[in-house]
């Protein structure tokens, strides 16, 4: 029979009952009492000893096999037993480490350790994303495509210029729409299944004399829809049709004027 368990020990309440190879032994005393001259447990005054975390002895008070506090050191708080214990700003954050570094709680404070996982520090002092794709630092099966993101990266079963949709189906990656095209603000980006391709140029451009994309010349080149009587003016792209051309005048229609 277990008497610690069953608390019909005959050790004080001071002691610790210990159930050690079928018999009760009584230790010296519990956490927060010492033995004396006389082999008594008495308390430990941890406020008089100094053996608190209190913010002062002033704000500490002893009780029978430990003490409470009345306030904290900064970055401390009370707990429900009247104790100090840190505050984790890692966990509520409150620390102030940008997004590349990691937080890391220590006892009191935190610190920002250069760089949190997924990034390394580059020669300017910069956290940079660690492209475990191209250094073949991923966990993705051969029949998986890696695709690198800030900090990790991800495992796709589907092929380049497609994505895994709610339903499990790859589905076509529209570059154009959602802009992951390369294509210059001169020449129209066109979605293709798992591709893109780039206009030879915008319209309203073309080439030059060998010179891609330039601003092309309506009126010059006679391709605007401006009627006889109104005048071409051309612009960066694209052109406009001023209200008449001089020598008419605006009358619901342009109308000859009668020198």
């Amino acid at each position: 029979i277990n008497e610690c368990q069953k608390d019909t020990h005959n050790c004080t309440s001071t002691a610790e009952c210990q159930f050690i190879a079928g018999s009760v032994q009584c230790t010296s005393c519990k956490l927060g009492f010492y033995l004396d001259n006389k082999k008594r447990c008495k308390d430990v005054n941890e406020c008089k000893k100094r053996m608190h975390n209190c913010i002062s002895r002033k704000y500490c008070r002893n009780i029978p096999g430990t003490f409470e506090c009345k306030r904290c050191k900064k970055r401390f708080q009370l707990n429900s037993t009247k104790h100090c214990i840190d505050i984790n700003e890692c966990q509520e954050d409150t620390h102030v480490c940008n997004s590349t570094e990691e937080c890391q709680n220590t006892d009191g404070s935190y610190r920002c350790t250069a760089c949190r996982s997924g990034f390394n520090l580059n020669k300017v002092g910069h956290c940079k994303d660690i492209n475990e794709c191209k250094k073949n630092t991923h966990n993705c099966t051969s029949r998986m495509r890696c695709e690198n993101v800030q900090g990790s990266f991800t495992c796709n079963p589907c092929n380049m210029g497609y994505r895994l949709n709610r339903a499990g189906h790859c589905i076509d990656i529209n570059e154009c729409k959602e802009k992951k095209h390369n294509c210059k603000s001169i020449r129209d980006c066109t979605n293709l299944h798992g591709s893109f391709k780039c206009s030879a140029c915008k319209k309203g451009y073309s080439f030059i004399n060998g010179t891609p994309c330039k601003n092309t010349n309506e009126c010059q080149e006679n391709t605007h829809s401006c009627k006889s009587t109104k005048e071409c003016r051309d612009g960066v792209g694209t052109y406009r049709c001023t209200a008449c051309k001089p020598g008419f005048y605006l009358n619901k229609r342009c109308r000859d004027i009668n020198e």
